[in-house]
């Protein structure tokens, strides 16, 4: 007659378990609940199946609570991972700034506005592509994460119609969206060494200046 009760406690305490890992590691999106719903279900779904009423009672018990358990650390994980973000944006904020403020180089002030934004897209390696005196041919500005021989092979390359996704926005000055590389007429000149340097998408927004003069790429 105890057993649905030690049923429950352990269930309990696993979930208690799992939940205060997901609170503590902070970093599980959201759509991670399934799993641990799933680490439940056929334990909850056995004791209904048993028809006795005490079982039922306790699968419902248990379901609910652990619902709420991993709503409330989701939560939880949401907010610490907003407060995280919103301090590490503030950081950047501010040591770009004071770079300005100081006068610091033009490559130094680009390297630290790149690794801002890439802590933001752990996904994506960003770049910062400048336009030289002709306004004609493309000049690195900052690439942290991408392969020193790519960097080379585009910087001194000739803006243009199809040359790859920043040349391209740089004599648009237009937004270009290139979601395969290894198809895209604008990387028909480029594509060997992109697919060499990891590359498979590429985007590119025009730098303008206030005159709506275009100054380089990102």
């Amino acid at each position: 007659e105890d057993q649905p009760f030690y049923v429950m406690l352990m269930v309990v305490t696993v979930q208690g378990v799992l939940t205060a890992t997901i609170v503590s590691m902070a970093i599980l999106p959201t759509n991670q609940r399934g799993y641990v719903v799933l680490m439940l279900t056929p334990l909850l779904f056995r004791l209904v199946l048993t028809g006795n009423p005490m079982y039922v009672m306790t699968a419902i018990i248990v379901g609910a609570f652990s619902g709420m358990l991993i709503s409330l650390a989701v939560w939880i994980c949401n907010r610490l991972l907003d407060a995280k973000q919103l301090k590490s944006e503030e950081r950047y904020r501010t040591d770009v700034m004071e770079m300005l403020a100081h006068g610091a180089p033009l490559p130094q002030i680009l390297q630290a506005t790149v690794v801002g934004v890439e802590e933001r897209t752990k996904a994506c390696a960003c770049s910062v592509l400048l336009l030289d005196e002709t306004g004609k041919r493309i000049v690195h500005g900052a690439a942290p994460n991408l392969p020193e021989f790519f960097v080379h092979a585009i910087d001194g390359q000739p803006i243009g119609p199809g040359a790859g996704s920043c040349g391209t926005a740089m004599y648009t000055g237009k937004r270009i969206i290139v979601e395969d590389i290894r198809v895209h007429p604008y990387w028909d000149n480029y594509r060997e060494i992109a697919l060499q340097a990891g590359l498979l998408s590429c985007w590119s927004q025009p730098i303008k200046s206030v005159a709506g003069g275009v100054l380089g790429a990102r």
